[in-house]
């Protein structure tokens, strides 16, 4: 579940999602990156705890590389990390400089807005991002979409990825 904690109330937005009964949680992007830009990483620390110590696995959701460098630094211990990742500038930095720090981090990597808003085909995107690192892809589209970019995932991986980074899980 994407979470959206607030300064002064972290965790009610995250009970909804233990609620309805979601296995894993993050704080969206967008809130982790204001917390590590205002200098209040503590508050992303505490709501992964709350996350972990409601049994879910725990993420931290960024756009900005420095949330990432930050969690890590601060040993959050978050279980992985959801970070933008494409090569059109589309709320994301360079590829290749978040490909070269993900490598040095041994915790799973779901990257989302790998289509730069529909400037990237499923096919080049997909391939792209599985070779530069990530592990899993969150991928926005229509529902006429979902068995076409199924298929270009499920061939891509039986053809095989050549990755530097590990796969991790």
């Amino acid at each position: 579940a994407q979470t959206y904690p607030k300064e002064n109330d972290l965790t009610s937005n995250i009970q909804l999602a233990i609620d309805n009964d979601a296995v894993g949680a993050s704080a969206q992007g967008g809130i982790g990156d204001k917390f590590v830009e205002e200098g209040k990483i503590d508050l992303l620390g505490k709501v992964i705890a709350f996350i972990k110590n409601n049994g879910l696995v725990a993420g931290v959701g960024s756009h900005s590389l420095e949330v990432t460098k930050a969690s890590e630094r601060e040993k959050l211990e978050p279980d992985f990390y959801f970070k933008t990742f494409n090569n059109v500038d589309y709320n994301s930095e360079p590829p290749e400089q978040i490909a070269a720090y993900m490598k040095i981090v041994d915790k799973p990597w779901v990257a989302f807005k790998i289509l730069g808003a529909g400037n990237i085909k499923p096919v080049e995107g997909f391939k792209f991002t599985f070779e530069l690192g990530a592990d899993f892809l969150n991928v926005g589209m229509f529902d006429f979409q979902v068995k076409e970019d199924i298929a270009i995932a499920k061939e891509l991986l039986e053809n095989g990825i050549q990755r530097e980074r590990p796969w991790r899980s």
